[in-house]
């Protein structure tokens, strides 16, 4: 790459550290702008390196492709450094939650869309008639 292209790449490079500084700040994770830029050159030889693997027609300057492959590292990192633990025996205590993770577990997410609108489609007086019919494991 040219001089003014580096330039312009650690320009942008630096926005971006920039901007994931405050966000982690936000969610206070502590870490350094020269830590972030430190990473930051180093996803961005990695996305280069990739970039020139990619065949042709490339969809995006290299500039650009590299822009976003540092971006959604940032984000992963921030994704997985803030995600918290969810304690899911606790949560299944609660009645609703065991009912609705046996309803889940009862009939396939694609199914629910057909079979809601295969009953509510039809008359009312004929809807207790069409869920009989389906067979459902389901009992009310």
């Amino acid at each position: 790459m040219s001089d003014k292209i580096n330039k312009m790449l650690d320009q942008k490079l630096e926005t971006i550290c920039k901007y994931y500084l405050r966000e982690f700040k936000r969610v206070k994770k502590d870490i350094s702008i020269s830590e972030l830029k430190s990473i930051a050159r180093k996803e961005a030889k990695k996305a280069k390196d990739n970039y020139s693997k990619i065949k042709t027609p490339k969809t995006c300057k290299l500039k650009t492709y590299i822009s976003i492959w540092v971006r959604e590292y940032f984000e992963r990192k921030l994704e997985t450094e803030t995600l918290e633990k969810i304690e899911t025996k606790k949560s299944l205590q609660d009645p609703f939650a065991q009912k609705l993770d046996k309803f889940s577990k009862t009939l396939p997410i694609e199914l629910i869309p057909i079979i809601k609108n295969k009953i509510f489609s039809a008359e009312i007086t004929e809807r207790k008639r069409i869920w009989k019919n389906l067979n459902l494991p389901i009992k009310k």
